[in-house]
C-alpha cells in the first residue's frame, strides 16, 4: 500500500509566509515553546552557514480520520484558510519566523531560564570577515539586542552599541535580521545605508558583498519538508509524532485527543485538570481526582493515574458496553492506542463522571488492603481495570460474593506480577474475564480470569524480593498489615494514623550488623522474610545489636512487660522465642511458612514450595 506522504525542500521564505497568513498553523496540543536566547542565536548561524537544520513534518488539513483544532504561530495573526498544521519543528519555525520576519521583540530566555525579549542584528563586517577567515564563527555575528535595542550584555565588544534608530544600524554596520524576508523594508533600509555612506564606493561594494553572501543566500535557504496526506490514519500520524518529536515537548496521546476534542468544541484538558485560579496567596486547582468529596487518602492514591490513563480506562469502559448493547456485531472490547484515538467526546462525556467515581471505589478498595500511599501500591496500572470493574458493577460491588472475587483478582495480579509490562491486553481480558466470572453462578471455578489462572508464587520468590521497587515486595507488607501488626514499643495498631503520627519504613529483624558478624546468608538477610515495619523510633532501639539484645533493652529501659513486647513482636507474624534465642535460621524457615500462608490465603490458591 502506497503511503500517503511527501517529503520535498521548500523555500524558508515561502514557509514564513504561509505562517504569517495563517496557512501554516499549529494543532492545539502544540503547547507554547520559548527557546533560549543563545540556541536561537545558533540556529540562525547553521542558517547563514547554510548548515542543515533538520526537517519539519506537516499534515495537510482536511484528513477524515483526525481533525486537530488549528491554532496559531507565536506573533502570527493570518486569518487565510489553514492549509497546513506542523507536527515537528514547531520551535525552530517559530524561532525562525519571530526573529527573522516579525517586527515585534523575540520571546526568549537567557542562560538563567529567565524571560527576555530580544531584537537580532548581523555584524556586517564580521560577516564579511568570515569569507576568507574561516576560522571565524559566525554565531559571533549574530547580535542579540535587548528590547530598547541598546547595550547589549552577549559581549564586551558591543558593550556601548546603540541601534534603537536606524542611522545607529548603518554607522554601526548592523543589519537588521526581520528584514530579511520583508523586501520594502530591506529595501528602505538599503536606501538607507547608501544615503548615510554619501554613497562611498568601497562601503556600497561591501553593502552589495553582504547582500549576496548573505540576506540573498538566506532567502534561498531550503528546508526539507515531509508532508502527511489527507488519508494518513490517525494512529499513524501519532506514531510518526512519537518518533521524531524525541526533543522538547513529546507528544501524549491525552494532548492528541484534547486537539481532536477540541474541533468539536469540547475542551478536555479543563475536563482532566480543572480551572485555576490564582488568588493572593495560592494557586487553585480543581480536577477529576481533587473534587471535595473525594478523601484525600483516596486522592493520594490516585495521584499516578495521568490523563492518559484515564483516557484508555474511558475507551475500555465505553467500548465494554458498546459490545454489551450492540452483541456479535460491535467491535471487540479493546483499549490499545488506536481505539483511544478513536474515542469520541460524546462517548467521554457520557462515562467520565461514572468513571471517575469508579477509580474512588477502587482507590477505596486499594486502602482497604492496607496500601496507603502511592508509594506503597504496587502496581498503579492495575487501578484502570479496577476502576472500569467498580464502574461496571455500581452498587453490586458491595455484594459480599462479588467483593470477594476482586479481591482474589487484585491478590492474584499484585503477587502473581501480573502487570508489570504492556497491559492493554490484560485490561481487557481482565475486565471481560472477570465480570463473566462474576456474573456465572454455575460454575464460577470453570470461568476465571485470566490473571487468576495464570498467576502463580513460587516459595523461592522470598529470596529475592530484597526491594520495596517490586509489587510483591509491596503486596506482602500489606497483607502484613491486614493482620494488624502493632509497634513494638507502644503496642498501637500500626493502621494509616500511626503512619501519619509516626514515621514508618520497612526495617530488618535481624540486624546486618548483627548478621554480619554472625556470618549469615546475605540474600536471607536481605529478603523481604527478615523485613518488617518499624517505627523510627522502634528502630533506633535495635540498633545493630542481636535480637535477643535489643528485646531485653526494651524491656529494661523502656519498662515494658516482656509478655507485652513478645505480644507486639509476634504480630508481625515473628515467631518470638527463636528471637530471643538469636536463631536466625528457626526464625528464617517459620517466618517464611506464615509469609507465605498469608500469600496463599490472599490468592486464593497454594504457592509453590521448591525444596532446597
Amino acid at each position: 500500500m502506497k503511503s500517503d506522504m511527501q517529503s520535498h525542500d521548500t523555500d524558508i521564505g515561502k514557509i514564513l509566509e504561509d505562517i504569517d497568513s495563517g496557512e501554516i498553523r499549529l494543532p492545539e496540543f502544540q503547547r507554547n515553546w520559548v527557546w533560549d536566547d543563545k540556541r536561537i542565536r545558533s540556529l540562525i548561524a547553521s542558517i547563514l552557514n547554510a548548515y542543515p537544520i533538520g526537517a519539519v513534518m506537516f499534515m495537510t488539513c482536511g484528513n477524515e480520520n483526525i481533525n486537530f483544532q488549528p491554532r496559531h504561530f507565536t506573533s502570527s495573526e493570518g486569518n487565510n484558510p489553514v492549509e497546513s498544521l506542523v507536527l515537528d519543528g514547531q520551535q525552530r519555525l517559530t524561532s525562525i519566523y519571530t526573529a527573522m520576519f516579525r517586527k515585534e521583540a523575540v520571546p526568549a530566555l537567557d542562560e538563567h531560564k529567565r524571560p527576555i525579549k530580544r531584537f537580532y542584528y548581523l555584524d556586517m563586517e564580521l560577516c564579511l570577515k568570515s569569507i576568507d577567515d574561516k576560522t571565524i564563527d559566525l554565531l559571533d555575528a549574530v547580535i542579540s539586542m535587548p528590547e530598547s535595542k541598546i547595550n547589549p550584555r552577549n559581549s564586551p565588544k558591543y558593550k556601548e552599541l546603540d541601534l534603537s534608530m536606524p542611522e545607529y544600524e548603518y554607522k554601526n554596520m548592523m543589519f537588521p535580521l526581520n528584514n530579511i524576508f520583508d523586501t520594502a523594508s530591506s529595501h528602505e533600509w538599503h536606501k538607507g545605508f547608501r544615503q548615510n555612506c554619501e554613497y562611498n564606493e568601497k562601503i556600497i561594494k561591501n553593502l552589495d558583498k553582504f547582500t549576496d553572501n548573505f540576506v540573498i543566500d538566506t532567502q534561498n535557504y531550503r528546508i526539507p519538508v515531509i508532508t502527511l496526506g489527507k488519508k494518513m490514519p490517525r494512529e499513524a500520524i501519532c506514531k510518526i509524532f512519537e518518533d521524531v518529536n524525541t526533543g522538547g515537548v513529546s507528544l501524549s496521546i491525552f494532548e492528541l485527543v484534547t486537539a481532536i476534542f477540541a474541533a468539536v468544541g469540547f475542551d478536555l484538558r479543563k475536563d482532566w485538570l480543572g480551572r485555576q485560579e490564582k488568588g493572593k496567596h495560592e494557586e487553585y486547582v480543581e480536577g477529576r481526582f481533587q473534587k471535595k468529596e473525594m478523601k484525600e487518602e483516596l486522592r493520594e492514591l490516585l495521584k499516578d493515574v495521568d490523563g492518559v490513563a484515564f483516557l484508555r480506562a474511558v475507551t475500555l469502559l465505553s467500548r465494554y458496553h458498546n459490545k454489551l448493547e450492540g452483541g456479535k456485531d460491535a467491535p471487540a472490547v479493546s483499549c490499545t492506542n488506536s481505539d483511544v484515538l478513536r474515542l469520541t467526546s460524546t462517548d467521554y462525556k457520557k462515562y467520565a463522571d461514572n468513571l471517575t467515581e469508579g477509580f474512588r471505589k477502587a482507590a477505596a478498595f486499594v486502602y482497604e488492603q492496607h496500601i496507603f500511599t502511592k508509594f506503597d501500591l504496587p502496581y498503579s496500572t492495575q487501578l484502570i481495570p479496577l476502576a472500569v470493574l467498580f464502574s461496571i458493577l455500581d452498587k453490586r460491588s458491595n455484594e459480599h460474593d462479588v467483593r470477594k472475587k476482586l479481591y482474589q483478582w487484585y491478590w492474584c495480579g499484585v503477587l502473581g506480577e501480573m502487570y508489570g509490562g504492556a497491559n492493554e491486553t490484560r485490561y481487557v481480558n481482565d475486565v471481560v474475564g472477570v465480570m463473566a466470572w462474576i456474573d456465572e453462578k454455575d460454575e464460577p471455578e470453570k470461568s476465571k480470569p485470566d490473571t487468576v489462572q495464570r498467576a502463580y508464587f513460587e516459595s523461592s520468590r522470598l529470596l529475592t524480593l530484597q526491594r520495596r521497587n517490586s509489587a510483591a515486595y509491596k503486596g506482602i507488607f500489606a497483607l502484613i498489615l491486614q493482620k494488624r501488626p502493632k509497634d513494638f514499643l507502644s503496642g498501637k495498631d500500626m493502621d494509616h494514623a500511626w503512619f501519619i503520627d509516626d514515621p514508618v519504613d520497612i526495617h530488618h529483624i535481624f540486624p546486618r550488623k548483627f548478621a554480619e558478624s554472625k556470618n549469615l546468608d546475605p540474600q536471607m538477610v536481605n529478603c523481604v522474610v527478615n523485613k518488617t515495619l518499624l517505627s523510627k523510633k522502634t528502630n533506633v532501639q535495635l540498633g545493630g545489636d542481636a535480637p535477643s539484645v535489643y528485646l531485653s533493652r526494651m524491656q529494661q529501659k523502656l519498662g515494658i512487660d516482656e509478655k507485652e513486647i513478645d505480644k507486639n513482636v509476634s504480630s508481625h507474624l515473628i515467631s518470638v522465642a527463636d528471637l530471643r534465642a538469636d536463631d536466625f535460621d528457626a526464625f528464617f524457615r517459620k517466618r517464611s511458612e506464615s509469609l507465605l500462608a498469608i500469600i496463599a490465603e490472599a490468592m486464593g490458591k497454594p504457592v509453590i514450595i521448591q525444596e532446597e
